[in-house]
């Protein structure tokens, strides 16, 4: 009895190391690129003052600094009251899903710029991004918290045949997100090499590195990649899937909170370069290459440009800019 106590304290002494470390390393991670970027944030996003890119870069970033802080408090003071084990863990699920929905909205929007406006992909992506959340949703409503003073513990229990129901829904949600990444970084790749050779076509001096850039496709490969290395852990039978989803979970996170609010960043920073360039006002840009002009930039207003071209459209979207300002 005393060897299988002994065993069980090491486990969760373990379990509660690994925890704390991965939700170390994504707090450092976030609090690190906040700070490396706060200049570009404040200047570039906060200062042009467009509440639909604002909405989606808060979900995304700050939403998630604020789930990995409430989730060390969690871990920290759940076990002081029934009250705290409660309200805190409520409150760290509903933070949890909150990026989750920021990705759906950037994906589904991107999905629809890149593919000349078809809504139908638009909402397919969104609807298959979006279900990353399910899981989190599921356990808010079914798991039961229970609160032990002696010792003090705050636990989640599962009702009896609702865990199968549970890891059903992470495996079928894990595909259906890699599906939605793997759409937008085929789309992005298509409208990198239409923008590459575009460039090629009118002598400029634009390199490929520069138009991949742009055109984002560091970072949906990255975010792809990221999505596939999640679903392969959960497929693979040998792999402690509570462990992965636990701990290596907040780090995954974090790493697709950088990748996603970074090229929003860069979405902004460009539209500010153009702002910069040019007399009448301009938005953000994913490229600055077109058909007819490798330096032709966007012929839309700011705020047109947030309805529309930030993510709606490319500035290889040429026709339909010709269209608009005839």
């Amino acid at each position: 009895m005393t060897s299988e106590l002994l065993n069980e304290a090491v486990a969760n002494a373990e379990q509660n190391f690994l925890f704390l470390a991965f939700a170390y390393a994504a707090l450092a991670l976030l609090l690190y690129e906040g700070l490396v970027t706060l200049h570009h944030e404040v200047n570039f996003m906060w200062c042009r003052g467009r509440a639909p890119i604002i909405i989606v870069y808060c979900a995304i970033r700050h939403a998630q600094l604020a789930s990995i802080i409430l989730n060390l408090i969690v871990f920290f003071f759940s076990s002081t009251s029934s009250m705290m084990c409660t309200s805190l863990t409520l409150l760290s699920s509903v933070f949890v899903i909150i990026p989750y929905l920021g990705w759906a909205a950037f994906l589904g929007w991107r999905a629809y710029a890149l593919s000349g406006n078809h809504t139908l992909l638009c909402v397919f992506v969104s609807l298959c991004s979006v279900s990353f959340s399910v899981p989190s949703l599921f356990q808010i409503a079914v798991q039961s918290l229970t609160y032990s003073g002696t010792p003090p513990a705050c636990t989640g229990i599962m009702p009896e045949g609702y865990v199968d129901i549970e890891t059903n829904l992470v495996i079928a949600t894990r595909i259906a997100m890699t599906i939605a990444e793997s759409i937008v970084l085929l789309l992005t790749c298509v409208k990198t090499r239409r923008a590459w050779l575009s460039s090629k076509k009118n002598r400029s001096s634009a390199s490929l590195a520069d138009v991949l850039f742009e055109n984002g496709c560091a970072c949906f490969f990255a975010a792809t990649v990221i999505q596939a290395l999640v679903l392969l852990f959960e497929l693979l039978p040998s792999i402690d899937k509570d462990r992965f989803t636990g701990d290596w979970g907040a780090l995954r996170d974090a790493l697709m909170t950088v990748v996603l609010s970074r090229f929003l960043l860069d979405l902004s920073r460009f539209g500010a370069n153009a702002d910069e360039a040019l007399d009448d006002p301009r938005g953000i840009l994913t490229t600055q290459w077109s058909d007819d002009s490798p330096d032709m930039l966007s012929l839309y207003s700011l705020d047109e440009e947030y309805g529309g071209r930030g993510f709606h459209r490319d500035a290889g979207d040429t026709h339909s800019v010709e269209q608009d300002v005839a």
